[in-house]
């Protein structure tokens, strides 16, 4: 097997043109994913994945509002990018997505993941 790292860019690149040509199943797990310019692509090809009867799943760490609020526990919704990270999770779960946000709800950092 031939291994690549690809930067952030590549990698959004190639996950949407391979989600829209998924038929069975897409899982999406990941530190970080918000609504922005850069992923609007991927999120839109993962909605209209499970439009057309694809399992969708896709699973965040709550580390994305502290990531987006530019600290790494303030997990508030101060920020509009917040908003419409939480705002994309609701969406994504109207098609229906299985949208997980990992770490919710649990008494240590480390719960949950």
């Amino acid at each position: 097997m031939n291994l690549q790292l690809l930067s952030p860019t590549e990698y959004v690149k190639q996950a949407t043109k391979l989600t829209h040509s998924a038929t069975r199943r897409i899982s999406l797990l990941t530190m970080v994913v918000a609504d922005q310019e850069s992923t609007h692509d991927l999120l839109e090809a993962i909605k209209a994945a499970a439009q057309r009867g694809v399992e969708v799943h896709v699973s965040a760490d709550i580390f994305t509002y502290g990531e987006l609020n530019g600290n790494f526990l303030g997990m508030g919704y101060a920020r509009q990018a917040v908003r419409r990270t939480s705002e994309m999770a609701r969406t994504l779960r109207q098609v229906g997505v299985k949208f997980t946000w990992l770490g919710h709800g649990r008494i240590t950092l480390f719960n949950g993941r």
